[in-house]
Protein backbone atom coordinates (compact mmCIF):
# COMPACT_ATOMS: atom_id res chain seq x y z
CA UNK A 1 0.00 0.00 0.00
CA UNK A 2 2.61 2.35 0.51
CA UNK A 3 4.33 1.91 -2.35
CA UNK A 4 0.90 2.68 -4.15
CA UNK A 5 1.32 6.33 -2.25
CA UNK A 6 4.06 6.85 -3.29
CA UNK A 7 2.90 6.59 -6.89
CA UNK A 8 0.48 8.56 -6.51
CA UNK A 9 2.21 11.29 -4.30
CA UNK A 10 4.38 11.41 -7.72
CA UNK A 11 1.45 11.90 -10.12
CA UNK A 12 -0.54 14.37 -7.59
CA UNK A 13 1.31 17.62 -8.92
CA UNK A 14 0.68 16.71 -12.46
CA UNK A 15 -3.20 15.76 -11.57
CA UNK A 16 -3.20 19.36 -10.17
CA UNK A 17 -1.73 21.37 -13.26
CA UNK A 18 -3.70 19.13 -15.65
CA UNK A 19 -6.86 20.40 -13.30
CA UNK A 20 -5.88 24.53 -12.84
CA UNK A 21 -4.40 24.90 -16.50
CA UNK A 22 -8.18 23.27 -17.47
CA UNK A 23 -6.48 20.19 -19.30
CA UNK A 24 -9.52 18.33 -19.95
CA UNK A 25 -11.33 21.64 -21.03
CA UNK A 26 -8.24 22.55 -23.15
CA UNK A 27 -8.73 25.06 -25.74
CA UNK A 28 -7.57 25.52 -28.96
CA UNK A 29 -3.26 26.18 -29.34
CA UNK A 30 -3.18 24.44 -25.86
CA UNK A 31 -3.52 20.87 -26.52
CA UNK A 32 0.28 20.73 -26.93
CA UNK A 33 0.64 22.00 -23.03
CA UNK A 34 -1.87 20.07 -22.11
CA UNK A 35 0.64 16.70 -24.25
CA UNK A 36 3.70 17.86 -22.62
CA UNK A 37 1.73 18.11 -18.88
CA UNK A 38 0.82 14.62 -19.27
CA UNK A 39 4.55 13.23 -21.10
CA UNK A 40 6.12 14.61 -17.55
CA UNK A 41 3.66 12.96 -15.45
CA UNK A 42 4.41 9.76 -17.24
CA UNK A 43 8.04 9.86 -17.05
CA UNK A 44 8.24 10.56 -13.53
CA UNK A 45 5.99 7.46 -13.03
CA UNK A 46 8.43 5.40 -15.44
CA UNK A 47 11.40 6.35 -13.44
CA UNK A 48 10.03 5.87 -9.91
CA UNK A 49 9.42 2.34 -11.58
CA UNK A 50 12.66 1.72 -12.57
CA UNK A 51 14.18 2.99 -9.57
CA UNK A 52 11.96 0.02 -7.43
CA UNK A 53 12.98 -2.26 -10.17
CA UNK A 54 16.27 -1.55 -9.42
CA UNK A 55 15.86 -2.06 -5.83
CA UNK A 56 14.37 -4.53 -6.12
CA UNK A 57 17.29 -6.35 -7.84
CA UNK A 58 19.86 -5.45 -5.51
CA UNK A 59 18.26 -5.16 -2.11
CA UNK A 60 14.42 -7.16 -2.77
CA UNK A 61 12.98 -4.15 -1.49
CA UNK A 62 10.75 -0.97 -3.19
CA UNK A 63 10.92 2.44 -1.34
CA UNK A 64 8.12 1.50 0.57
CA UNK A 65 9.50 -1.76 1.51
CA UNK A 66 12.37 -0.01 2.57
CA UNK A 67 10.65 2.28 4.94
CA UNK A 68 9.34 -0.74 6.08
CA UNK A 69 12.24 -1.96 7.19
CA UNK A 70 11.21 -5.43 5.13
CA UNK A 71 12.20 -7.36 1.72
CA UNK A 72 11.67 -9.45 -0.52
CA UNK A 73 13.74 -13.48 -0.51
CA UNK A 74 12.82 -16.76 -1.85
CA UNK A 75 11.32 -19.27 0.76
CA UNK A 76 14.87 -20.98 1.75
CA UNK A 77 15.91 -17.37 2.37
CA UNK A 78 18.10 -17.23 -0.56
CA UNK A 79 17.96 -14.05 -2.62
CA UNK A 80 15.02 -12.95 -4.91
CA UNK A 81 15.90 -12.42 -8.53
CA UNK A 82 14.35 -9.72 -10.30
CA UNK A 83 12.83 -11.96 -13.01
CA UNK A 84 11.30 -13.72 -10.67
CA UNK A 85 9.89 -10.59 -8.71
CA UNK A 86 8.53 -9.19 -11.76
CA UNK A 87 7.54 -11.91 -13.69
CA UNK A 88 6.07 -14.18 -11.31
CA UNK A 89 5.12 -11.36 -8.14
CA UNK A 90 4.10 -8.32 -10.62
CA UNK A 91 3.22 -9.56 -14.34
CA UNK A 92 1.47 -13.21 -13.82
CA UNK A 93 -0.82 -11.63 -11.01
CA UNK A 94 -1.17 -8.55 -13.31
CA UNK A 95 -2.29 -11.00 -15.94
CA UNK A 96 -4.85 -13.16 -14.10
CA UNK A 97 -6.54 -9.71 -12.24
CA UNK A 98 -7.32 -9.37 -15.77
CA UNK A 99 -9.43 -12.17 -16.96
CA UNK A 100 -12.84 -11.57 -16.91
CA UNK A 101 -14.92 -12.79 -13.31
CA UNK A 102 -11.90 -15.17 -12.52
CA UNK A 103 -9.79 -11.58 -12.34
CA UNK A 104 -11.72 -9.77 -9.60
CA UNK A 105 -12.07 -12.93 -7.36
CA UNK A 106 -8.51 -13.63 -7.35
CA UNK A 107 -7.51 -9.42 -6.83
CA UNK A 108 -9.76 -9.48 -3.57
CA UNK A 109 -8.22 -13.30 -2.81
CA UNK A 110 -4.79 -12.46 -3.20
CA UNK A 111 -4.11 -10.03 -0.23
CA UNK A 112 -6.57 -12.09 1.67
CA UNK A 113 -4.23 -15.15 1.80
CA UNK A 114 -1.68 -13.21 4.00
CA UNK A 115 -3.95 -13.88 6.92
CA UNK A 116 -3.29 -17.80 6.32
CA UNK A 117 -0.81 -19.94 8.26
CA UNK A 118 1.60 -19.01 5.97
CA UNK A 119 1.12 -15.34 6.15
CA UNK A 120 2.22 -15.54 2.19
CA UNK A 121 -0.51 -14.04 -0.38
CA UNK A 122 -0.72 -15.83 -3.24
CA UNK A 123 1.55 -13.93 -5.71
CA UNK A 124 4.16 -14.72 -2.88
CA UNK A 125 2.81 -18.47 -3.43
CA UNK A 126 2.85 -18.38 -7.43
CA UNK A 127 6.98 -16.96 -6.97
CA UNK A 128 7.95 -18.87 -4.13
CA UNK A 129 8.78 -15.60 -2.17
CA UNK A 130 7.95 -14.40 1.74
CA UNK A 131 8.39 -10.90 3.37
CA UNK A 132 11.21 -11.03 5.87
CA UNK A 133 12.69 -8.32 8.51
CA UNK A 134 15.15 -6.35 6.66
Amino acid sequence: MLDGLVYVGVMIPFFIIVAVTGGLKRSAGSGGMFAAIMALGGLAFLCLFIYNLVLLNREGQTLGKRWMKVRIVRSNGERAGLGRIFWLRMFVPGLIGRIPFVGVIFVLADPLFIFGEERRCVHDLLADTVVVNA
